[in-house]
């Protein structure tokens, strides 16, 4: 999976070179086999294991690099209690953790959301959840415009017949709706007309 620094930079502060933080991804787990520059950017290609599907988004590479990142505040910790360090560089690592953490949780309730409206669209019920899956089909079909045309035009009259039907309080069948082939439904209903005034 391609995974570029910019983008874990929306969720994350990343202070380190992209070598620094590929040898610490590694180290956690989430191994980077290589960093390509694309478009002037660093891009890690990282190799995710099956047991690991929450690594298989941004979102969740970026949780990752969250956790590397709380790592160092604790570091960081140490070292100020150490004394090594000053206060404010304690305060800006705890600000940049914290940012990061809401970044991620932001992200994480927008995939919720967002994975509701979804299934809504589709149908569903909105907390099921989606399966994703890795290739598509795509199958060619040989369309004729006018053809689609002249059978949307006819399932728009039958609607509009049968809304108008079902407003006046009584369902409209298709039989109904539907002249015989050859037959003018018009001229029927004035014949009929005729034959009663007379």
């Amino acid at each position: 999976m391609h995974v570029p620094l910019e983008w874990l930079k929306e969720f994350v502060a990343i202070r380190v070179a992209p070598q620094v933080l590929a040898k610490r991804m590694t180290m956690a787990g989430l191994e980077v086999t290589g960093i390509e520059q694309v478009d002037g950017g660093p891009v890690f290609d990282v190799e995710i294991t099956p047991n690991r599907a929450d690594w298989l988004s941004i979102i969740g590479v970026a949780r990752e690099v969250l956790t590397l990142t709380r790592g160092l505040f604790d570091q960081v910790q140490l070292r100020y209690n150490a004394g090594e360090v000053l206060r404010n560089e304690l305060l800006r690592t705890q600000i940049e953790s914290a940012k990061a953490e809401n970044a991620v949780l932001e992200a994480d309730k927008q995939i919720i959301l967002d994975t509701a409206n979804l299934n809504i669209l589709l149908g569903r019920e909105a907390q099921q959840s989606l399966v994703l899956i890795d290739q598509f089909t795509y199958q060619p079909y040989d369309i004729d415009p006018d053809q689609l045309l002249t059978q949307a035009l006819q399932q728009r009259t039958r609607r509009v017949r049968q809304t108008a039907g079902l407003r006046l309080g009584h369902p409209v069948a298709d039989s109904v709706l539907e002249p015989e082939p050859g037959r003018d439904p018009r001229s029927e209903g004035r014949t009929d007309q005729a034959r009663s005034r007379i």
